[in-house]
């Protein structure tokens, strides 16, 4: 079913090798889509937005809490997953927004 690295196997006679060839052979006999052609709609990303964004708060709220001897030491990053959870919210919000279409200009050339 895989054919060889050496060979030309794609349409218009590209060369799939290793994993593409896999991948290809799998969606092929499954029928799954392909991953990478799924797109992300507007309410799938509204909801992460605002999922992310409340656990930007929540983590925020608990990395804020001052420390407690008697129960030892934090165990969670909880400023570092806030950290996280904000410039992944800040990449959905502009996802958003993109979607919406709110587009920049393209710079003039002189």
């Amino acid at each position: 079913m895989l054919r060889s690295r050496s060979r030309r196997n794609g349409p218009n006679g590209r060369l799939y090798t290793g994993f593409a060839v896999a991948k290809i052979a799998i969606v092929k006999i499954v029928g799954a889509p392909d991953i990478g052609a799924m797109a992300m709609d507007i309410p799938l990303t509204a909801i992460l937005t605002v999922v992310f964004a409340l656990v930007a708060a929540g983590s925020g709220y608990m990395g804020a809490k001052m420390p407690d001897p008697r129960r030892g030491p934090r165990m969670v990053p909880w400023r570092f997953l806030m950290l996280i959870a904000v410039l992944i919210c800040l990449m959905l919000v502009v996802h958003v927004l993109t979607l919406l279409g709110l587009k920049h200009d393209q710079p003039m050339r002189f």
